[in-house]
């Protein structure tokens, strides 16, 4: 087995191991009697921040948000394309598997664990997973100068999604985490098919002048 080889299969596991965990977050939160106490608390503890200016809040959110990021992700995968088609790709596979996966299991297309709400939907939240694919590509089109500093916004962009999601009282935490999970296993699966995994790191060309 060769290098390239031992390492897609490693990245396999991987993903596997992910969709294994997000299933199983799903699971003790929303199946267990210790995890469905710590949703009520959770429900519990963030249930007086609904009012007011959150209620404004949320309602942009719900809005805006994934209208926006859609509109940046269609020009940040134009711009990575233009770069390098390979990392173009890695990163549609990654967001419209991601997305799609959390759709047909919010439609009961896909067998998922039940949540911890009422209904014992497995109703996963669909931001997670559109801002995480939007703050992927973010970051790989990135000049290099300038990286640390989109990684750490996309990082306060992506725990900010977390918590609004689960404070506004749209999903439980197991609602909010495992979608993340899911996130990863593909970007995990993207890097295989893309050949990301496979070969030795590099960095997105730079732009040539007058391009």
């Amino acid at each position: 087995m060769t290098g390239r080889t031992t390492r897609q299969v490693l990245t396999l596991f991987a993903a596997a191991a992910s969709l294994g965990a997000a299933a199983a977050v799903a699971y003790v939160l929303g199946s267990t009697s210790w995890g469905t106490g710590v949703e009520r608390s959770v429900a519990d503890a963030v249930a007086g921040w609904r009012d007011g200016g959150w209620r404004l809040l949320r309602g942009g959110f719900g809005r805006i948000v994934p209208a926006f990021v859609l509109a940046l992700m269609a020009v940040l995968i134009v711009v990575a394309y233009r770069r390098d088609p390979r990392t173009a790709l890695f990163a549609a596979v990654a967001a419209v598997g991601a997305n799609g996966t959390v759709q047909a299991i919010k439609a009961g297309a896909l067998p998922f664990p039940a949540s911890a709400r009422s209904s014992g939907e497995a109703m996963l939240s669909g931001h997670v997973p559109l801002v995480l694919s939007g703050a992927l590509l973010a970051v790989l089109v990135a000049p290099a100068a300038a990286r640390r500093w989109v990684i750490a916004l996309v990082v306060l962009a992506v725990a900010a999604t977390l918590a609004e999601v689960v404070i506004s009282g749209w999903h439980t935490v197991g609602e909010a985490v495992a979608p993340a999970l899911l996130f990863l296993a593909w970007v995990l699966l993207a890097g295989v098919v893309a050949g990301r995994w496979g070969r030795a790191p590099s960095t997105l060309p730079v732009e040539r002048g007058g391009a």
